[in-house]
Order: structure tokens, then C-alpha cells, then sequence
């Protein structure tokens, strides 16, 4: 979850809140206070939460909280601004506003920076998604066009003197490097333009001509993006953002207004409220109950809750009942003690890799615990092709894939091992996942200039001697595993796992130079132990 620290001292100021009841209000939120030292306040925030991340949104908040007031309102005029968007196939997603009277200051614009970052990073999933750009309107000459550019067009870059190509931005700049991964498999790059010439490369760069200084008084943002969920995320949580700092504006998007942003409505049975809370509230108590936590509520037969835009966390009913148990405060609720009878025990599941712990343990082998998320690369240096479940909204390449078997884990521990003594033998039990479904496995190691395949086998029939099965091994290759030195174990007539010598061009690949022999069982074997 995002930390974030604030002044207290600026809290108590633009929320008129007493700093004793603002410590209050946050130790009652989904907020973690982690310390206060030099009138700052450092807080962990839930991290769906964006709207509370930033001065004036927490500050909102808190004020909300302690005065019942509702949603904050806020108007969003039309200006004059004309943009136009062309089709982007590289970044198929657009939306833009402009903000007038704005008040910039130094620690103003750090903190525009700052939450700019953090859209990129958990919603934009470092950009790949959304990315934005910042300009001073009043440098921007004419009408604006997002389209598609030719690499050789030129601008100056961001903190440069000199034009580049976009291309040549890619190459040079640290900003190219590290986001140019994100286009540079198209034929023509994004770009917004005015009738000058480039003001933004997104997702990477904006012009120095358009750069924001502290005298700055009506800006243009642009987002753009692959994923049009995250685009229009990102839209409401910066108008919501400046809302505090001027007054935002509606711009003539293809001859459209544009955006036009509402608010959604719930409608709630006191019924059910009072079923999953545990409580006996009225309709009134529920009203504002709810207006402290930032909501407006209308009493009809139902009650009608009217969601404010930039509450993204707040996703169906049960969401807004949460939020009514954290108004009414959790420390207001009275323990009971359960009316039905159960008693604790250890579950099956549990009970039998207890039992293969030990068992390898007693063989002499270590125990690891790795993620369930592998990447791309991993599966490439393992020679893996074949297709495992792919994670819509990974928050890095490194955890984008759900693993379907340990065999990428288990090499990953030796890789960030190699200057460890050797031997090395290792086991997990952990989750891999096969058409959808978690399954559990089971693999164990070894790592060492003498090992071979003939020491593999006996530690297989020591494992299963152990638990009272008998198994057979018939030969089977494994594009990661070398040939002929590989096989299946069967038991009844059923597949229930692999094993075999590491091929070498794995072994280079995660620049391990000694041999490695591997096993995995399938969690088949749990009905028989």
C-alpha cells in the first residue's frame, strides 16, 4: 500500500480540524499512521484510495468526516480550447481538460508532480497503461491535435536545449530508455501537437516549451493510454486533484464538450444495511453517517446514495456499507461472543505436507516459499513456451504470469544463489495453477558439481518409501530438462509428476556453471496418504 506524509500542521489549516481529533479520524479510517516526527505525518493508505492521497484531498476528508457535509460540489465550466484526436494506434485512448486561476507555488508543484507519479505507477502500471502530460496552456499557440507522428519529427525535449527526433529520444534520453519498450514496435509514435510543432511524446516525454514554473496560471493535461478504464480513472483523479488548486474547464474534443463527468447512484435496503453491519440504524442515522464519509443521501422507500466521481474504491453496495461501519467507528462496536460451537483443527491438507515437510527436511533439504507470479523473461530463460495464465493487470513484467509449475521458481532461488556454498538442496509446496484452477506441487533440488540423475531417483524412491507408495518412472522429454536423462513418475497408471537433469542452456541462461537435478509432484498424490 502507498506511504505518504503529509504536514500536520498544513492539515489542521486547510481542514479546521484540531490536531487531536484529525489523529482520531485516521486511526478510526483504513489509514495507518506509521509516525509523526517534525511536524510531519507519515501514513500508509489503502491503495485504492487515491483521492486521500494528496494535502488537500486527506484535508477534504478529514473536514467532511468531522462537519457531515457530503460530497464537495464541484463546477466544471467550458472554455475555448479546441483539441482534436485522430486515431493512435499505439495508444489507442485520449481525454484532456484545462485548469484556469490556478495558484501554483513551489511545494504546489512538487505535489502535482508526486501524485502524477503515483497515477502512473498503480493505475498506469509504470505508463504501460496511462500516462500524462502537464503543460502551461498559455504557450500552447493554437488548436491541439493528438495524432500519430513520423519518428523523424523534432522537438525539444524536457530539460534539453536541443531538438531530437522522437526517435533519437528514445535512444538518448533516460526517460526514452526506460519507456521506449512501451511503442517502439510501431511504425508512427503518439504526439500531441499545436501549430508549432510537438508539446508531447506520450508515454515519454513533454516539450521544454510547455514546461510548468511557478508562475503558471492555466494548464492543458493530456492522458493518454492502452487501457480505457485506466484513462478515465486517471481523468476524474485529476480533475478531483486540481478542483483544489483552480478552476477546471471543459474543452471542445472534436467538436464535443468534453468530459463529462457524473456521479453514480446505489440504492440501499435499511434492511440489508443493518443484516451485514450488525447494527439497528434509522434511516436518518444512516444519512449521516454517510455524509461524514463524503457521500450525498436522498431517504425514500430505499435509500439513494449518490457516489462522488473520484471515489474509484467505492465499486457496489457492500463498499458503501463498509463505509458506514467505519463512520459509525469500529471501537463503537460491541463483541459478541459467537452462539454457535466449533472447534479448531488442523485441516487434511495441512496434515499431509506437514508429514512431506518432514520427510524431505529429513533428506536433508531446505524449504523456500516463493510468489505464485512469474514473468515473461523467467519463462523465456527457462526454455518455457507453451502458454500459462496471463495476469490482466500485472504491477510489474517480473509477477505478470500465474505459474503452472514451480520449475521457474526454483531456478529463479538458484540464480540469486550462485555465490552460496554448494550444495544446495531445496523444496517448496506452493500453489501453481492449471486451466484456472490452484493446484498445490511439490518440487525439491539439488544444486551440486556431483549430482546426476542416478542421486535424483534415489531421493524420489526415498520420498515415496517413505510414504508407503509405489511408483514407476517412464521416459518423457522436457524441452528444459536434457534429453534422455528426463522422465514421469506413475503411480497407478496415472502421471504424477517429472523429474531429470536441467539442460545446460537453462543452466547458462540464469548463469548457474554447476548441474542441477529437479523433481515435481502433483498434489494427485494427497488421496492416497
Amino acid at each position: 500500500m502507498p506511504t505518504v506524509e503529509f504536514n500536520l500542521k498544513n492539515l489542521e489549516e486547510i481542514s479546521k480540524v484540531e490536531r487531536s481529533r484529525i489523529l482520531e479520524i485516521l486511526e478510526n479510517s483504513k489509514i495507518e499512521i506509521e509516525g509523526i516526527e517534525n511536524e510531519k505525518i507519515k501514513l500508509t493508505i489503502s491503495a485504492e484510495r487515491f483521492d486521500l492521497m494528496f494535502l488537500n484531498g486527506l484535508a477534504n476528508y478529514i473536514s467532511t468526516f468531522e462537519n457531515c457535509s457530503g460530497i464537495r460540489k464541484i463546477f466544471i465550466d467550458n472554455s475555448d480550447v479546441k483539441v482534436y484526436s485522430e486515431k493512435v494506434e499505439a495508444r489507442k485512448y485520449f481525454a484532456c481538460f484545462v485548469v484556469e486561476n490556478l495558484k501554483f507555488n513551489e511545494e504546489i508543484l512538487k505535489e502535482t508532480i508526486a501524485f502524477q507519479e503515483l497515477i502512473h505507477w498503480y493505475i498506469g502500471r509504470d505508463r504501460k497503461y496511462v500516462a500524462i502530460g502537464i503543460h502551461d496552456l498559455d504557450k500552447i499557440k493554437g488548436k491541439i491535435i493528438y495524432k500519430e507522428a513520423d519518428p523523424k519529427e523534432k522537438f525539444v525535449p524536457l530539460t534539453y536545449q536541443n531538438e531530437l527526433s522522437l526517435k533519437e529520444v528514445l535512444e538518448v534520453t533516460d526517460k526514452g530508455k526506460k519507456y521506449g519498450k512501451l511503442i517502439n514496435s510501431y511504425n508512427f509514435y503518439p504526439a500531441i501537437f499545436d501549430e508549432e510543432g510537438i508539446i508531447s511524446f506520450p508515454p515519454i516525454i513533454n516539450s521544454e516549451r510547455t514546461r510548468l514554473t511557478e508562475n503558471t496560471k492555466r494548464i492543458f493535461v493530456d492522458i493518454t493510454g492502452t487501457s480505457e478504464k485506466a484513462v478515465e480513472d486517471a481523468l476524474k483523479l485529476l480533475v478531483y486533484f486540481f478542483s483544489f488548486y483552480g478552476n477546471v474547464k471543459k474543452v471542445y474534443l472534436n467538436e464535443k464538450i468534453f468530459p463529462e463527468i457524473e456521479e453514480r447512484k446505489f440504492s440501499l435496503e435499511i434492511e440489508k444495511i443493518n443484516k451485514l453491519i450488525g447494527k439497528k440504524f434509522e434511516a436518518g442515522e444512516i444519512k449521516t453517517l454517510l455524509e461524514k464519509m463524503g457521500y450525498d443521501v436522498i431517504i425514500l422507500n430505499v435509500i439513494e446514495v449518490i457516489v462522488p466521481f473520484y471515489r474509484l474504491d467505492v465499486l457496489n453496495e457492500r463498499d458503501i456499507i463498509e463505509d458506514i461501519a467505519i463512520s459509525y467507528g469500529y471501537n463503537n462496536f460491541v463483541p459478541e461472543i459467537s452462539k454457535t460451537f466449533s472447534r479448531g483443527r488442523i485441516n487434511r491438507r495441512e496434515k499431509i505436507e506437514k508429514r512431506i515437510r518432514e520427510i524431505l527436511i529429513g533428506l536433508g533439504f531446505n524449504e523456500i516459499i516463493s510468489p505464485i507470479f512469474v514473468g515473461k523473461k523467467l519463462l523465456e530463460k527457462c526454455l518455457i513456451n507453451e502458454e500459462w495464465t496471463k495476469l490482466k493487470n500485472p504491477v510489474s513484467e517480473e509477477y505478470s504470469f500465474l505459474r503452472k509449475s514451480l520449475f521457474p521458481s526454483i531456478m529463479n532461488f538458484f540464480k540469486n544463489n550462485v555465490e552460496k556454498e554448494y550444495p544446495q538442496k531445496i523444496f517448496e509446496i506452493g500453489y501453481v495453477v492449471e486451466n484456472l484452477k490452484g493446484k498445490r506441487s511439490i518440487a525439491f533440488a539439488i544444486a551440486d558439481s556431483e549430482t546426476n540423475l542416478s542421486e535424483l531417483i534415489s531421493y524420489i524412491n526415498a520420498f515415496f518409501k517413505e510414504l508407503n507408495l509405489e511408483i514407476k518412472f517412464e521416459k518423457k522429454e522436457f524441452p528444459f530438462l536434457i534429453k534422455g536423462r528426463s522422465g514421469i513418475i506413475v503411480f497407478e497408471n496415472e502421471e504424477i509428476g517429472f523429474f531429470g537433469e536441467v539442460h545446460p542452456q537453462v543452466l547458462e541462461n540464469f548463469g548457474i556453471f554447476i548441474p542441477i537435478c529437479y523433481c515435481e509432484i502433483k498434489d494427485k498424490i494427497y488421496s492416497k496418504i
